[in-house]
């Protein structure tokens, strides 16, 4: 299989979505993969893995070419979803604002591909994320439109809106596609640009957003961070980086409701007894951090005011509200209606 033999690549979730997408116009997207040296079961059982950039590029044009669609990454885009890219789609979808979003995205786009050069670029009205591939690095015109009608739909679904007024460039020319562009971002594009670019006013990057959870996309930046050194060959993480990542994907497993340390363990490719030996070498238990994490949670929400003492307890795992109760007071001195009714003058817990 065509994993990193060069400097540049990819998150091989991307050949995922590409196959799903072929299935469904009618192709045979096995063969295309096999020709590339690419096996689909392979991936789907490690999807964070990484291809060379070289390779996805040869697969880009190859269903341009036997589609027949020059639109085909708009096709590709329409079907990415924010696991597709791990962690980092999550921080993108939890992030506060939208400038806190170009900042993962500018910071974190490694982890997507290591192929582009993505900056930050503001005036003062507002700033643009830009994209541009690196130098002597051959990246087809697909990919980019995939990529930015990914972000073009990651920043509506965080905004809740149907339209958001982002000025739009591409590099590329408009290959008789204009008018499927301004479909597509329900803008005006430009072409011939220097630079992939995605602008928008300061009012739309500062708005407050509905998904915002601070504690939550840091938790997923850890996830990142680790997901970096994994790809960059990082044989194993330092333990404060190692436990720091296992408390972001106890977090994650406390938030879906789904939480185990066998589950826990299988996410950190190791076995549950190999987890807790790790953990207890560390000064630790399983069960600690748990509790350590649920009592961060508790708190951030109690303090943010969003939600009852009722919900909490429940989106915490408690069976009822008397439990969450008692498990607080033990934390904290008071009581979840305490702490809420004089959080200002808790901040010293």
């Amino acid at each position: 299989m065509n994993i990193i033999n060069e400097n540049e690549s990819t998150i091989a979730s991307w050949v995922i979505v590409i196959s799903n997408t072929l299935n469904e116009l009618g192709f045979d997207d096995n063969e295309v993969l096999l020709s590339l040296g690419l096996n689909k079961s392979e991936i789907e059982e490690n999807p964070t893995q990484r291809i060379a950039i070289s390779t996805m590029t040869k697969l880009w044009r190859e269903i341009t070419k036997i589609t027949n669609r020059a639109d085909i990454g708009f096709l590709v885009a329409q079907r990415v979803q924010p696991q597709h890219f791990k962690g980092l789609g999550f921080a993108i979808l939890v992030s506060n604002t939208l400038r806190d979003c170009f900042e993962r995205i500018t910071t974190y786009s490694e982890s997507i591909s290591n192929s582009v050069e993505v900056t930050i670029e503001p005036d003062t009205c507002g700033c643009a994320l830009s994209i541009l591939p690196k130098p002597n690095v051959d990246i087809a015109t697909e990919a980019i439109d995939a990529f930015m009608l990914v972000l073009h739909q990651l920043f509506l679904q965080i905004l809740n809106v149907k339209e958001v007024k982002a000025e739009i460039g591409f590099c590329c020319d408009s290959r008789g596609l204009s008018s499927i562009y301004q479909q597509q971002f329900s803008r005006e594009v430009r072409f011939n640009q220097e630079k992939n670019s995605y602008y928008l006013k300061n009012a739309d990057l500062d708005r407050k957003l509905i998904l915002g959870d601070k504690s939550l996309a840091l938790q997923n930046d850890l996830l990142v961070q680790r997901y970096i050194l994994q790809m960059n060959n990082t044989k194993q993480l330092p333990d404060n980086d190692w436990l720091e990542a296992i408390n972001a994907e106890i977090t994650k497993c406390i938030l879906k409701e789904d939480l185990s340390a066998t589950i826990i363990a299988k996410l950190a490719n190791i076995s549950e007894r190999s987890l807790r030996r790790r953990l207890s070498a560390q000064g630790t238990t399983f069960n600690t951090l748990v509790a350590q994490n649920k009592k961060t949670l508790a708190k951030q929400w109690l303090t943010d005011g969003d939600k009852s003492i009722t919900d909490i307890s429940f989106l915490l795992g408690y069976t009822d509200t008397s439990n969450f109760t008692r498990a607080f007071k033990k934390w904290f001195s008071v009581t979840p209606t305490t702490y809420k009714n004089k959080k200002d003058d808790l901040s010293r817990l």
